[in-house]
């Protein structure tokens, strides 16, 4: 609590110095929110809590992943099991990773097999902005949406056609190159980018490369019609030590491949009538190989997994003027989890190939009072292929009690289908799984004081989880068991965020969030969930002069087999533009040179240092 008034105090300090300084600055227009409602929302008009990271904050900033972005979002904590590439997941809220939704432009992208979406691979490459939607969601998006939303939403081409390049290389013989080209011609406008890395990183056998590819198109055809086609494609390779599990390995490695391709017509049938339909297919890859060590006896293990997701939307927005907004919503969608693994550490048939679906039907209405009071109540149902009917749900609403205070409070239902792994995984999978269940609620307010330059966000917050999925011993002599639906938790805490803006060209961001998560059949604290955390970014934009310092606090936390120390994190970027077309930069990560895991037994790169060059013509 101590550290979180110090970062009030600091707001402060820097805001009533710059209160003088007026006359230069310029109106920001109010940005929409798409992921709270699947429609275009005024931040005004929206009932819960959510965090927008913004395309300038993202450049500022000079992050490479969407990872790193995350790690200053309130109640948001990042796992990296070890250095860059490796597996990272996200706990939203306390909910475990695969109880959190991961949405690019709109698709699901959740792994069939394991539940939760590895961001360990996901550059900011072509990303506009990141919007995270925290408590249940599953009322609009369905299964895993439990503990909230996370939305990478990437650009479209605007203006001239113009291209873009970068290169950049510091430390562990890192190089990264990044080509972009975009704009607009007639009716077609494009973004098209590419990305490469690699990197000898921190430790033996610690190597990585990613490549990715994205492209944007959109097509308006007329006034009322036009068609947006996305894509993505990853290839990774990431050596693997297995830090924590056993001896280093000096040989393992896995190979990622993923493709994101989707279909999006958009058409107004009437001035009140859109129509939103999106046809997509999400496919991954995983080589999971670990060559015979030297001296060792037996064969070389490989592991082949496989994960589809196919998904048809169809979604009619109705709009009243400003007054009201009903969204009708239809969602089909298969999933495919495959796994064949070989080798002398597994005996027999290693292997599996399950398919799963999932239909669903979602409502909603927002309703607007005096453009002071919002309510926004709605209902989804599933049909699932393993366990039936879920129904989801949800009540939220806001009320501006003065101009400059909004109170605000949600209460719903959220649920998570089991994975193909919980399934069928061998010696471990059951069939008969039901779906996880929870219910939330939160209560708070948003505060601005002078013209928004000064802003507070208060959140208190409370999760019930049951019918969690979990190991059941069946027998101890032989040892047998199964996941089984057996457990319950809760997440409760309160999050606190400031935003502090005296000049247009310096914002000062910080949080703080309290979490009490706790296993309600044994009564521990769940694992890697860290009582306190906080952030504090500061964002300066002079004339060609661009620096941003991001601190991140983590405090302890529980993790298999041992307890994790706090740490903090210091990351620091520098760039100056030198005219119209070149910028060259410089950018310290863990600038303290903190040593710290993130995961029991994977310890985080120490301080990294990189320099660059970006051009623009």
């Amino acid at each position: 609590m101590k550290n979180l008034w110090k970062f009030v105090l600091v707001g402060s300090v820097i805001f009533n110095f710059g209160r003088g300084v007026e006359a230069d600055e310029v109106e920001k227009m109010e940005p929409v929110i798409v992921t709270a409602t699947r429609v275009e929302t005024p931040i005004k008009h929206v009932t819960q809590s959510y965090t927008v990271i913004s395309e300038d904050e993202i450049s500022g900033r000079k992050e490479d992943t969407v990872l790193e972005v995350l790690r200053d979002v309130p109640s948001t904590f990042v796992v990296r099991n070890g250095t860059q590439g490796a597996n990272a997941t996200t706990f939203l809220r306390g909910a475990n990773s695969a109880q959190t939704l991961v949405l690019i432009d709109g698709v699901e992208v959740n792994s069939p097999t394991v539940g939760s979406f590895d961001f360990g691979h996901l550059e900011l490459d072509n990303v506009e902005r990141v919007e995270v939607i925290r408590g249940p969601q599953s009322t609009l998006y369905g299964s895993q949406a439990m503990g909230g939303v996370i939305h990478i939403i990437t650009k479209k081409g605007e203006g001239k056609p113009h291209v873009a390049f970068e290169t950049e290389g510091g430390s562990d013989d890192t190089w990264r190159g990044f080509g972009m080209a975009s704009g607009v011609k007639g009716p077609l406008n494009y973004s098209l980018t590419s990305s490469y890395l690699t990197t000898e990183g921190e430790f033996d056998n610690d190597a990585y490369e990613n490549l990715n590819l994205t492209g944007n198109a959109g097509l308006e055809i007329n006034e009322k019609f036009h068609v947006d086609l996305i894509s993505r494609f990853t290839n990774a390779r990431k050596e693997i030590q297995d830090f924590g599990l056993t001896d280093p390995d000096p040989n393992r490695f896995l190979r990622t491949e993923s493709t994101l391709v989707a279909l999006k017509p958009d058409h107004w049938i009437t001035d009140g009538w859109e129509h939103q339909f999106t046809i997509s297919l999400v496919h991954e890859h995983l080589r999971d190989f670990d060559p015979l060590d030297p001296n060792e006896v037996g064969t070389d293990v490989l592991s082949n997994i496989t994960n589809e997701i196919w998904t048809v939307q169809s979604q009619h927005n109705f709009f009243w003027g400003d007054l009201q907004t009903i969204t009708l919503g239809l969602e089909y969608e298969g999933s495919q989890g495959k796994n064949n693994t070989t080798g002398d550490s597994f005996n027999g048939d290693f292997s599996f190939d399950k398919d799963l679906n999932d239909k669903a039907v979602y409502f909603q209405d927002q309703f607007n009072f005096w453009d002071k009071v919002f309510v926004v109540p709605g209902v989804r149902v599933d049909d699932q292929s393993i366990f039936g009917t879920e129904t989801t749900p949800k009540v939220s609403g806001a009320f501006w009690i003065l101009s400059q205070t909004k109170l605000k409070a949600s209460w719903g239902e959220g649920f998570r289908a089991p994975s193909v792994n919980e399934l069928v995984f061998p010696n471990f999978g059951n069939p008969d799984l039901k779906a996880e269940e929870s219910k939330g609620w939160e209560a708070g307010f948003e505060q601005t004081f002078f013209e928004k330059k000064l802003e507070f966000d208060f959140a208190y917050f409370r999760n019930d989880f049951d019918n969690l999925i979990d190991f059941e011993v069946i027998s101890t002599d032989p040892f047998v068991g199964h996941a089984n639906n057996i457990s319950k938790a809760s997440t409760e805490g309160t999050e606190l965020s400031a935003c502090v803006t005296p000049w247009n060209w310096v914002t000062l961001k910080g949080s703080w969030s309290h979490l009490d998560a706790k296993n309600e059949v044994t009564g521990e604290a769940l694992k890697r969930r860290p009582d306190d955390s906080g952030s504090l970014d500061l964002l300066l934009k002079w004339k060609q002069i661009s620096f941003s310092t991001d601190v991140t606090l983590v405090g302890s936390r529980p993790d298999f087999g041992q307890d994790l120390s706090s740490f903090i994190k210091v990351d620091m970027a520098l760039s100056y533009r030198l005219n119209n077309h070149w910028s060259p930069y410089v950018k310290v990560q863990n600038l303290l040179d903190d040593d710290y895991e993130e995961a029991a037994g994977f310890p985080a790169p120490g301080i990294l240092v990189y320099g660059g060059v970006k051009g623009e013509f």
